[in-house]
Formats: C-alpha cells, sequence, structure tokens
C-alpha cells in the first residue's frame, strides 16, 4: 500500500525576524519620529548624529533637519544651499536623517541598506504594495519606500 506525504504549509506572510543595527536609526524609531516629530532630538543624539538646520539641496529639495553621521556636508551655493547629501567618510558606518514631512535615512553600504530592509519586512502590518524602481511597503497608515541604487529609506504617510 502506496502512502501519501504531504508538503507542510509554507505561511508566505511570515515575519523575518532582525536585529537593528546599533549605529544608525531603526525603523521602528523612524516610524515614532513620523508619529512625533520632536522625538528626533531625544533619539538621534544616541547614535552620535550631528545636526543641520534647514538643509537644501540646490533645486532639489528641502529639509527642516538633517541629522548626519560619519559624514561632511558638501560644497554649499552662494545661497548656501548644499550641492548634494553628506558624503560619507571612511571610517564607521555612514548615514544621514533627513526630516520634512516625512523621514529619510540613507546608508552607503550595502549590509546596513540590508538591514533596514529587513527591519522593514519584520516590522508587523507591512506588506509589499508597489514593486518597481522604488518598492513600496504599506501599513495603510504609513508607506515606506526602498531604493536600492542610492540605499535611501523614505517614510510617509499614506495618502
Amino acid at each position: 500500500m502506496a502512502t501519501t506525504t504531504t508538503a507542510p504549509a509554507v505561511d508566505t506572510t511570515a515575519i523575518i525576524q532582525v536585529e537593528a543595527n546599533r549605529e544608525f536609526l531603526s525603523i521602528a524609531e523612524a516610524l515614532q519620529m513620523m508619529q512625533d516629530p520632536s522625538v528626533a532630538e531625544k533619539i538621534l543624539p544616541k547614535y552620535g548624529y550631528q545636526f543641520k538646520k534647514n538643509y537644501e539641496i540646490y533645486r532639489v529639495n528641502k529639509y527642516k533637519a538633517m541629522f548626519y553621521k560619519n559624514c561632511t556636508l558638501p560644497k554649499q551655493t552662494s545661497t548656501g544651499a548644499y550641492l548634494d547629501l553628506p558624503k560619507a567618510q571612511k571610517k564607521g558606518t555612514s548615514s544621514y536623517v533627513a526630516i520634512s514631512e516625512n523621514v529619510e535615512i540613507g546608508v552607503y553600504n550595502n549590509k546596513a541598506y540590508e538591514n533596514l530592509v529587513n527591519q522593514i519586512l519584520g516590522t508587523p502590518g507591512f506588506t509589499l504594495a508597489h514593486d518597481g524602481y522604488e518598492q513600496e511597503y504599506s501599513n495603510g497608515t504609513y508607506s515606506i519606500y526602498t531604493y536600492n541604487p542610492m540605499r535611501r529609506i523614505r517614510i510617509e504617510k499614506t495618502l
């Protein structure tokens, strides 16, 4: 008599367990900052971030605040705007956190970027909503966009 075996069911919505890198802002803390922007001044100094108020990238974007770690600021134009985002230094894990109506986290190495993406996948309620040049993960209240070529994460309130 032949016996049949069935493969165990696979949960495709399983949450990835990942420990946040202790050298830069976590996704959970960035979501806290979206709910209450005033916590940024409490959270970011513990990571050693430096602060620059009203950071503007010439003809590109304006941020209320720019926090950067292991980075140097690019050249400024005569109007005071910067020519680019903060530039990575060779020592440590370089990162920046830009705050406006959204929170943007930029890192400069693949291992750090993958840690951030895995944190998103491990955050309950977030599912892939759109896969294109950016991947959008949403929980209905917030959308988190990942952009691999620039190793950037952007969190926005969902419209």
